[in-house]
């Protein structure tokens, strides 16, 4: 891939001893189908190189291609000097089977994920201790909404979060009257469920638009939003993204909502009217800016994004950030999407997402979208994301971008 300057000089270079050449999972059964979670040692990347901070340029976006020394100094036996927590060291996908539109939270000292219907259930969980090495647990959905259809494959997009004592879940399911995706909250003791519907009546349901899906908690400070898509596109009507705010327990809306972001922008639109859209809301503050990623274009191919915009509250105004996407197709990893953002124990940012592998792009083709992980910093207003990568990585404890093993 080739890689261009911006104005000031920023460089780095890497050099790398890298599992394979070939690319991963080419040769796998279709997991989707197999349902089977296959584990993986953790890689042990030698990697020696020289750090410069670099921003550089290329034709999908703008991407952080950084690096710090991993060789560590030897210790002392007889120092009095607390020895530093070991160094991240993971590999892409972090979950290899198919876990869509990935959600992830830290609870203590550990990690939980949620994601689309999938081989281990209709909302599927998983568990990590160190974001590298990730267990697929099962189906934390305890029972669907009287509302909804029981048909597995459409139950999409969980967020989950704590308000109070409770764990409320907003995910999209078949509003069975409708035939429409529709938003419902469930609640639950744990964090790992099971969810239960919190009520006989979808939460959000705008049938006349198209329906709703891809919800969205985001607690801004102590103030709970849901942000989420306008599923137009399913029926001929504007794809958008709106918010509203949520009351203080999250359990009703308060106010309208506001549409915060529409369709514009070429690489957003897909040949199929159907396919160009955008969905998949996630927002964050990083360095205290609100960052809002979303995803364009058709699902099932590698035209599929991740884009970026700048709000200047949750409600907008919102304005995009750039002409293309934050996180696009990379060979092996096609179609990027269902991204979301959170914090490590270290408070750093990263970013997760799914993506097809290979030439096993879409459900048809025996593919499976496997979940992925990134560190991200935001420069100026720019998202800039150390992705997509199939290497081994390793992260300091101390740093804030990992040592990086080269993009071809």
């Amino acid at each position: 891939m080739g890689l261009a300057e911006t104005g000031t000089k920023y460089c780095a270079y890497v050099s790398a001893d890298r599992e394979s050449d070939s690319p991963r999972n080419s040769n796998s059964a279709p997991l989707r189908r197999t349902g089977v979670h296959q584990q993986r040692r953790r890689p042990t990347p030698r990697v020696v190189v020289v750090l410069f901070l670099g921003l550089l340029t290329v034709a999908a976006g703008t991407y952080f291609v950084v690096s710090s020394k991993s060789d560590k100094a030897q210790t002392d036996p007889h120092s009095t000097t607390t020895t530093s927590p070991p160094a991240l060291v993971w590999q892409n996908p972090v979950i290899d089977a198919d876990f869509p539109d990935p959600a992830i939270i830290r609870v203590d000292d550990r990690y939980v994920a949620f994601a689309t219907n999938g081989p281990k259930g209709q909302i599927q969980v998983a568990s990590s201790e160190d974001l590298a090495i990730w267990k697929v647990t099962g189906d934390a959905l305890g029972s669907l909404p009287e509302w909804a259809s029981d048909e597995p494959d459409l139950v999409w997009a969980p967020s989950v979060g704590r308000i109070g004592d409770n764990w409320l879940m907003f995910a999209t399911f078949r509003h069975a009257a409708s035939g429409r995706q529709c938003i419902g909250l469930l609640h639950s003791g744990a964090v790992e469920g099971p969810y239960i519907p919190a009520s006989a009546e979808p939460f959000l349901c705008p049938v006349s638009q198209g329906g709703a899906i891809d919800p969205e908690l985001f607690i801004d400070g102590e103030i709970p939003w849901l942000l989420w898509k306008v599923d137009g596109n399913c029926c001929g009507k504007p794809s958008l993204i709106r918010s509203q705010r949520l009351a203080e327990d999250g359990r009703s809306l308060i106010g309208e909502p506001v549409t915060i972001l529409e369709l514009d922008q070429d690489w957003e639109r897909n040949p199929a009217t159907q396919q160009s859209t955008i969905e998949g809301p996630a927002m964050a503050r990083i360095d205290g800016r609100l960052v809002l990623l979303y995803s364009a274009n058709g699902y099932a191919g590698p035209r599929y994004a991740v884009g970026q915009a700048i709000c200047v509250e949750v409600s907008g105004p919102c304005s995009k950030t750039g002409a293309a996407p934050v996180l696009s197709t990379s060979w092996p990893t096609v179609g990027p999407g269902g991204a979301m953002l959170f914090k490590d124990s270290y408070n750093r940012d990263w970013i997760a997402y799914h993506a097809w592998t290979g030439d096993s792009v879409g459900y048809d083709a025996g593919g499976a979208r496997a979940m992925h992980i990134a560190p991200v910093v935001l420069i100026g207003d720019r998202l800039i994301v150390l992705g997509p990568t199939t290497d081994p990585m390793s992260l300091e404890h101390d740093a804030r971008v990992p040592t990086a093993s080269g993009r071809p």
